[in-house]
C-alpha cells in the first residue's frame, strides 16, 4: 500500500469516526430529552382520573349542577371536561410511542454491539487463513441487505412506510432521533392543552356561580 493509499483510508477513517461521534452525541442529547416522557405521562395519568372523576360525579349530580348552573353553562364545564380527557388521551398515545421507541434503541444498543463482536472476530480468522493460504477469500457484512432482510419480516401493507422511514434514515441519521424529540414535544403540547382545559374549567365553574 503506497503512502497516498494508506492517507487516504485514514482520512476516510477519520471522517468515519467523526460522523459517528456527531450522531451518537445528537442521539445521547435526543434520547436523555426524551427520558423525561414518563414522567409528564404519570402527570397527565393523575390529572386525568381527577378530571374523569369530576365528570363522573357532576354527570351523576346533574340535577344539583342545573340548580346552580344553566344549561348554557353546563354546556361549556362538560366542554372544558371532554377537551382535557381527550388531549389526555393523546398524550398517552405519544408516551406510548416514546417509551416504545427509547426500549427499541437500548435492546439495540445491547445487542448490536455484541453480534458485530462476533462477526468481527471470525472476520479476523478468515482473513488470516486466507492470507496465509493466499485463497483470496474476504468476509463481507453487508448492513444493506441486513435492512432489506428485516424490512421483509413486515407485514406487505407496511413495507411501503418502512421503506421510506429506513430510506430517510440511512440519508439522514437524526431522522430517526427528529421523530423521537417531535413526538415528544407533541406529548409535551398534549399535557399543556389538558391542564389548561382543567384550569379554564375551574375558572368558569367559579365564575359561573
Amino acid at each position: 500500500m503506497s503512502i497516498e493509499e494508506l492517507k487516504k483510508s485514514v482520512q476516510d477513517w477519520k471522517e468515519t469516526v467523526d460522523a459517528n461521534a456527531f450522531a451518537d452525541s445528537v442521539g445521547a442529547f435526543a434520547e436523555s430529552t426524551v427520558s423525561a416522557s414518563p414522567i409528564i405521562d404519570k402527570a397527565s395519568t393523575w390529572a386525568a382520573a381527577g378530571t374523569a372523576t369530576v365528570a363522573g360525579l357532576a354527570i351523576t349530580n346533574i340535577d344539583k349542577m342545573i340548580s346552580v348552573y344553566s344549561a348554557h353553562e353546563v354546556k361549556w364545564l362538560f366542554s372544558f371536561l371532554a377537551i382535557s380527557i381527550f388531549f389526555a388521551l393523546i398524550q398517552k398515545y405519544f408516551a406510548i410511542a416514546c417509551e416504545a421507541s427509547l426500549k427499541v434503541v437500548e435492546e439495540l444498543h445491547s445487542r448490536f454491539p455484541r453480534v458485530l463482536t462476533v462477526y468481527e472476530e471470525n472476520e479476523k480468522q478468515i482473513d488470516e487463513i486466507s492470507k496465509k493460504y493466499d485463497l483470496g477469500i474476504k468476509a463481507q457484512y453487508d448492513f444493506s441487505k441486513v435492512l432489506e432482510s428485516y424490512i421483509n419480516l413486515f407485514p406487505k401493507w407496511s413495507l411501503l412506510l418502512l421503506r421510506s422511514r429506513f430510506r430517510k434514515s440511512i440519508a439522514d441519521r437524526n431522522y430517526s432521533h427528529t421523530k423521537l424529540v417531535a413526538m415528544f414535544v407533541t406529548q409535551n403540547g398534549c399535557a399543556f392543552i389538558q391542564y389548561l382545559a382543567i384550569l379554564v374549567f375551574v375558572c368558569l365553574a367559579a365564575t359561573f356561580v
